[in-house]
């Protein structure tokens, strides 16, 4: 699976636009079919084949993710969703940026970037590991 570098925001009926460039490679047209489903912590999209749910594109590309899946993903119509590429489908999922904190979410310049970059965390949650580590007695 490789990035797209593309994020977007869903509107507040839950529509999404799937971009130009995506709908080409895949040869998606302005009232084709695709089906959606759920990968793991991803929602995935690709042309209709026979499985999943089906939900027509609309002449501005927009797609309606399922608030069945919205809510089985927490995902919340405010929060910006980055599309993958996996060969013939389209991965979507919520948008985490390489300085949200790991464990609260929070995006700040005070967060703490630790292991070489593999944790980062906002002092809140530094404060609550340093105090459960010491707990530990490691």
């Amino acid at each position: 699976m490789r990035t797209t570098g593309i994020v977007r925001n869903m509107d507040r009926l839950g529509r999404l636009v799937i971009p130009k460039e995506l709908r080409r490679t895949l040869e998606i047209i302005d009232g084709d079919y695709v089906e959606i489903f759920r990968d793991g912590e991803n929602v995935v999209v690709r042309k209709l084949r026979d499985t999943g749910i089906a939900r027509k594109i609309d002449k501005l590309g927009r797609l309606v993710i399922p608030m069945e899946l919205r809510s089985t993903l927490e995902i919340d119509n405010t929060e910006p969703i980055e599309f993958l590429l996996n060969k013939d489908q389209i991965v979507l999922r919520k948008y985490k940026s390489a300085s949200a904190c790991h464990l609260t979410g929070d995006i700040s310049q005070d967060n703490y970037v630790l292991a070489g970059g593999k944790l980062v965390l906002s002092p809140k949650a530094l404060r609550e590991v340093a105090a459960e580590i010491k707990k530990l007695a490691i």
